[in-house]
């Protein structure tokens, strides 16, 4: 490829036009992260991603729910 580019100039790819734009989103989800994305256990959820304005999530992640576990029995806890 050096071969093909020598006598070429530099070039860059051009901004990103005003109808794309960036965000942060859940990956597992695809909707707009939460404070929870950042703690899965497997590690943070959230990434940026691009969309074409207008079309960006407004729906908050659901997927990422914290519960209490009665560690006696491995289950979810209930009240009494």
């Amino acid at each position: 490829m050096q071969d093909i580019y020598k006598n070429k100039e530099n070039q860059s790819f051009p901004n990103n036009p005003d109808e794309i734009v960036s965000t942060n989103i859940d990956s597992v989800s695809g909707l707009l992260h939460t404070k929870l994305s950042y703690r899965d256990p497997r590690g943070s959820t959230v990434i940026s991603e691009m969309f074409i304005n207008g079309t960006v999530p407004t729906e908050k992640d659901h997927y990422h729910i914290e519960r209490k576990i009665d560690t006696s029995t491995n289950k979810l806890a209930t009240k009494l």
